[in-house]
């Protein structure tokens, strides 16, 4: 049975679990000491997971061998969804075994030790689901300046001329007359987006790979709010002319290299019990 020190969870494109995966096995000296497990695996393994007051332990077995994860110190995880899994009589028993599944999953994700990057928030697998609304609404709550937004039960009925429905991650208005399709819609305020940054642990990064510091806008105590140690936000100019924060997003893709070395450097930090550990609050 191994014992893997970093678990790496996510689709086999992914961007960033391809690196930092990639990475880990290039510094360990234990070929088995990363262990990769998307969302297919997740269902199809087999599963061993108790819990009692001493805590959590957890093993699957996956592709012939059992990993014991109660020793994972490191963990990334970029879980969105689970597939469907096994062939139900009925359409009740398939929402039962997957919601029996999604539990498991959750229950596993919150027995792991160490630097989690970023724990579950139920019911999400992967940092908080929030609307664009709730993620502003969080925001504003800690006191941070906000993108103007409007919640109506009705887009037809109560448009709301120049402003544009939320939609991540675009960063331009729709088309003029787009039918809104779904209800309600969040209008958000016209407003010129003039940057995108990252909070990984303490740390703020600028698409140039400097640090990113927002005079007003502290994007850590918003990261840290939401748990989340990686956390894309979008920067612009409000209609007073001041620095609002646009648009929040835990899950993000398509990044610069600096994000992806400094959520490599909070893993290994959190192997070695060093200061990215320590930040996490786990």
């Amino acid at each position: 049975m191994s014992r893997p020190s970093f678990l790496v969870l996510g689709e086999s494109g992914d961007a960033l679990a391809q690196g930092v995966a990639a990475a880990m096995r290039s510094a360990t000296a234990r070929a088995d000491d990363v262990l990769w497990l998307t969302p297919t695996n997740l269902v199809r393994a087999r599963w061993e997971h108790r819990v009692s007051t001493a805590g959590a332990r957890t093993r699957v077995f996956v592709s012939g061998e059992w990993h014991a994860l109660d020793g994972v110190v490191a963990t990334l995880n970029r879980l969105r969804w689970l597939p469907a899994s096994g062939t139900f009589t009925s359409d009740d028993d398939a929402d039962y075994a997957a919601s029996e599944r999604h539990a498991l999953v959750i229950s596993a994700l919150h027995g792991l030790s160490g630097v989690v990057v970023n724990p579950p928030a139920p019911p999400s697998l992967s940092g908080p689901d929030l609307t664009p609304a709730a993620w502003l609404r969080l925001a504003a709550r800690l006191g941070l300046p906000v993108r103007e937004a409007v919640v109506t039960t009705d887009g037809r009925r109560h448009p709301r001329g120049g402003w544009q429905p939320a939609r991540w991650p675009s960063l331009e208005p729709e088309p003029a007359g787009l039918p809104i399709g779904e209800r309600p819609v969040v209008w958000l305020a016209p407003m010129q987006v003039t940057g995108r940054c990252w909070v990984v642990g303490e740390s703020t990064i600028a698409s140039d790979g400097s640090a990113a510091e927002v005079p007003g806008l502290d994007m850590r105590s918003l990261a840290r709010a939401a748990r989340c140690q990686l956390l894309e936000v979008l920067v612009g100019r409000g209609g007073s002319g001041r620095m609002v924060l646009a648009a929040v997003d835990p899950f993000p893709v398509d990044l610069p290299t600096a994000v992806h070395e400094a959520v490599l450097a909070l893993l290994v930090d959190g192997r070695l019990g060093g200061p990215s550990a320590r930040a996490t609050g786990r």
